[in-house]
């Protein structure tokens, strides 16, 4: 299944994108279906995550990273235990993209979606606009078992370059 479902210029110069998950092939799709709508004249993105449940936190980096040209934090990780501590910053590339961004997320929108519009709202590289997302910000960690199963452990929460925790509270309110 494809992870850029829609992409289309919506005037002559503002090109639509549509993701609706992050896996393997992300990056390439995305930026293909970039690649193309800037050739066809795209000086403004709006990228729609509504309704996009994340997925691989490697791909969501390298699409941080087309739009962030410098050193900056792109997400940090803070846990219990130092080791479950991380950053993770942009690394500088010639091939950098510099356009205004329009992120829609909505409730549906969690993890790595979440970080997308969270990161370039924090860096002042785009608008974010609709709903309050999912809130689904926790680091798990894989361990194998001795009976050919596996559990994930919650090791840490992922934060935003300002501080904010994407990881939604636990407060009986929340579920209301």
């Amino acid at each position: 299944l494809k992870s850029v479902t829609a992409y289309f210029m919506l005037n002559n110069k503002t090109g639509y994108i549509k993701l609706s998950k992050f896996s393997r092939k992300t990056f390439d799709e995305f930026s293909n279906s970039f690649n193309e709508l800037e050739q066809s004249g795209m000086q403004n993105l709006l990228l729609d995550l509504r309704n996009n449940p994340g997925g691989l936190l490697d791909q969501a980096i390298s699409l941080l990273d087309m739009f962030v040209y410098s050193n900056d934090t792109l997400l940090y990780t803070k846990g219990r235990i130092s080791e479950s501590n991380t950053v993770i910053k942009a690394s500088y590339s010639q091939f950098d993209k510099d356009i205004p961004i329009i992120t829609l997320i909505n409730r549906g929108s969690a993890s790595a979606s979440e970080i997308i519009s969270g990161t370039l709202q924090d860096l002042d590289r785009g608008l974010v606009i609709g709903e309050t997302s999912f809130g689904k910000g926790s680091v798990q960690q894989h361990y194998d078992l001795n009976d050919s199963t596996a559990t994930r452990i919650t090791v840490a929460k992922f934060y935003t370059p300002s501080g904010r925790a994407i990881q939604r509270g636990y407060q009986e309110a929340d579920d209301a």
